[in-house]
């Protein structure tokens, strides 16, 4: 019988006075364009002779990063990150600008870049590699991430400032996140702020996703392990015109794991496969011009497989014969009077069709289960 729940977010208005895991790989990324308003290398500015000048632009203003100098267009509010820990290129994160109207107490753990030179496939074998971190199964194909003992409910996982549990069971997917499209991982142990919404006393997790806005480009990337399973994941982005560009991302994963079984007073094992189907797209529309900033995000997840069983079999064997989520999210930025405004909203659906067998060849199905759920959420903050 279907069940429903719905949870809401109550609109939360801040105003506040300003005060002062073996795999084989393949990786490639291929720019298409340079940045518009910045300039990876360090501008010459030691003259040929006597009357030769600096050569300086007008409408840029330099920015010292430590051992980096590059000249950036002062109205634009996104923040250079050091190449010396993003690689070569100079990395747009708007996420991280400077004059944010909100602070999170979160500190930069881990960059796709670094990612990319670990090997890392997903979200999750990203957050394993933090010691602070401890990354577990929830069942029903959910991961649960612990903080210095922190479990569920009790850590909150936000992307792109939107909370990505699931409104049902609260469990996440971790590798329901493209991780070509992956900028930055930043944590942290102290209480989530109420302007975040209920939940997070045990710490925060901040995952920054790449802009749209930027030089063109596409990341992909495949890998295939011995379990057997592989996974592809793509991610390009384009300006479509003035102050206007558009980022896709797919990610397609196939599993065929095979469980092994031996139920009580049975002389030999059965194997059990996986068979995991999983796709994930997402899509990203930005407008940037001066200080304002509209996005529009929207991600689709459609996934079935047979959740790991006990080996003694002394539960019955759930099959997750379709699951579908979407997430449509829109966040706007701006400065008006004086005041840094942001505002953000979104909407999260789910259905999933399950059957529990109580046999390991799937021939005789007992309970089935039919769930909804949905949760919204609106934030509004002025600073």
């Amino acid at each position: 019988m279907p069940r429903l729940r719905l949870n809401g977010l109550i609109c939360l208005v801040v105003l506040v006075l300003p005060a002062g895991q073996p795999s084989a790989q393949a990786e490639e990324e291929v720019p298409t364009a340079s940045p518009p308003d910045a300039a990876a290398d360090t501008p010459d500015t030691k003259p040929d002779s006597a009357d030769t000048k600096p050569d300086t632009k007008p409408d840029t203003k330099p920015v010292d990063l430590g051992a980096y100098l590059i000249d950036v267009d002062p109205n634009d509010n996104a923040v250079y990150l050091d190449p010396a820990m993003t690689g070569d290129n100079v990395i747009i994160v708007w996420g991280n600008r400077p004059d944010k109207p909100f602070e999170r107490d979160t500190t930069l753990r881990i960059t796709g870049p670094e990612l990319k030179k670990r090997g890392i496939n997903n979200l999750g074998e990203a957050l394993d590699q933090l010691p602070e971190l401890f990354v577990r199964a929830a069942g029903r194909g959910g991961t649960q991430i612990d903080i210095r003992g922190s479990r569920k409910g009790s850590v909150t996982i936000l992307l792109d400032g939107i909370a990505i549990s699931d409104p049902f069971y609260g469990n996440i997917d971790l590798s329901a996140i493209p991780v070509t499209d992956i900028e930055q991982i930043r944590v942290s142990t102290s209480p989530a702020s109420p302007i975040d919404g209920p939940g997070g006393p045990g710490g925060v997790i901040e995952v920054l996703t790449s802009d749209a806005i930027g030089p063109g480009s596409v990341r992909a990337r495949l890998s295939a392990n011995t379990l057997p399973a592989a996974d592809v994941s793509a991610t390009g982005r384009t300006m479509l015109m003035d102050h206007l560009a558009a980022r896709l991302s797919v990610s397609v994963t196939a599993g065929a794991e095979e469980f092994e079984l031996r139920p009580p007073g049975a002389s030999e094992s059965s194997f059990l496969g996986e068979d995991r189907q999983q796709s994930v797209a997402a899509m990203r529309l930005e407008y940037r011009k001066d200080r304002r900033r509209l996005v529009a995000d929207l991600w689709t997840q459609q996934v079935s497989f047979i959740e790991t069983p006990a080996e003694d079999l002394s539960g019955n064997i759930l099959s997750v014969d379709g699951e579908s989520q979407g997430r449509l999210g829109i966040a706007y930025d701006d400065k008006r009077a004086g005041f840094l405004l942001h505002s953000h909203g979104y909407f999260h659906l789910l259905s999933r069709q399950s059957t529990f067998f109580t046999d390991p060849e799937l021939l005789m199905p007992g309970q089935k289960e039919d769930l909804r759920a949905s949760r919204a959420g609106l934030s509004m903050l002025a600073n």
